[in-house]
């Protein structure tokens, strides 16, 4: 069973060097040549993977790394600076597109609470691609880098109320005031943890793991904050990747974080990969050959709005036009996070 998974892993990334290779020469990134693979050897095309959950779990991985790696390039002092970006502008992109995304699913005839939820659907735009597209032009330092990163940390923030909501939306009887205030009281909690780990706790030990320079102790050292910091969140109801984002934060403050950067970043690009391929599986190109103006066309109408509201939210808060449209332009995906909360849907009803 391992055997046959192994051998499907070395056909996957096999194929993914040779289409990244192409892609190289026609300037393409990298991110499109992982999705491809994905595509073609997914089990809606070729059908070289069958175990698309094994892939699925490495992916989860990739995902954890990268939002600790961010984390990592963030600084407290960073994040401060941006919070009305955070929340204001994050609260006015997710209000925007809920709403016009509604209105129109209203025009199209779907009932209310099916309009409101394919709006928190569409709300959502991709981390993970987002960001590392983000990195690999080296803009991730950029004003429109910051708001767009503010916005997207905002994203994964707002998932989980869109989960407590879904049930309302469902008609199910639930007691949505407490278990709003329950999530809350554990944000409060977490950032209470990020401030005494940043100020006291995790400086301190990695200054003590250091000083033997025992770089194997250090890694794990490392690796063990995020694994650590993932699973506290998830335990709490909210993402693996908000904690590990957490987690790079406090390290962010620490005289190791240049040192503790280099050392995840080979996991992180190798498990981001899985991640991109993982995304490609999920399509059917049997939709496209099927329905293809209706796909286009949604496609497009996604595009639309989700640039005019990422646009308008950043406007508002007084940024330069260029920034607000380019902000606009990062964020007009739809993202992993959606496939998330649309199984919460599709559970509820």
């Amino acid at each position: 069973m391992h055997g046959a998974f192994h051998g499907e892993l070395i056909v996957v990334l096999a194929l993914a060097i040779g289409i990244i290779l192409l892609f190289r020469r026609l300037k393409l990134p990298n991110v499109l040549g992982f999705i491809i693979a994905g595509m073609l050897a997914g089990p809606h095309a070729l059908g070289w993977v069958e175990k698309v959950e094994t892939v699925e779990t490495l992916a989860e991985l990739g995902v954890i790394f990268l939002l600790f790696v961010i984390g990592m390039e963030f600084s407290l002092k960073k994040l401060a600076s941006i919070g009305a970006t955070v929340f204001i502008g994050g609260s006015l992109q997710a209000l925007l597109t809920t709403a016009l995304v509604a209105g129109i699913g209203r025009l199209l005839g779907l009932p209310m609470p099916a309009a409101v939820f394919t709006g928190f659907l569409v709300t959502l735009s991709s981390t993970a691609i987002v960001l590392r597209i983000l990195q690999e032009q080296g803009r991730t330092d950029t004003p429109y880098g910051r708001i767009t990163a503010a916005i997207l940390i905002f994203q994964d923030i707002i998932v989980v109320p869109m989960m407590l909501v879904t049930p309302m939306l469902a008609g199910q009887s639930s007691d949505i005031g407490h278990d709003l205030l329950m999530l809350l009281v554990k944000m409060v909690l977490l950032i209470v943890a990020v401030y005494l780990g940043g100020r006291f706790g995790v400086p301190r030990l990695l200054r003590v793991v250091s000083k033997g320079r025992n770089k194997e102790l250090f890694i794990i050292t490392i690796v063990v904050l995020c694994f650590s910091a993932a699973w506290a969140t998830s335990a709490m109801g909210l993402s693996l990747a908000l904690g590990a984002f957490f987690a790079g934060l406090i390290i962010s403050e620490t005289d190791q974080a240049y040192h503790a950067t280099g050392i995840v970043q080979p996991f992180h690009e190798l498990f981001m990969s899985f991640f991109f391929v993982s995304i490609g599986m999920l399509v059917d190109p049997g939709l496209f050959a099927s329905k293809p103006f209706t796909v286009f066309g949604l496609a497009l109408l996604v595009v639309l709005v989700k640039t005019v509201a990422a646009f308008f939210a950043v406007w508002v808060l007084r940024h330069p036009v260029a920034t607000a449209l380019r902000c606009g332009i990062a964020l007009f995906q739809v993202g992993e996070f959606a496939f998330v909360l649309a199984i919460t849907g599709l559970s509820t009803g």
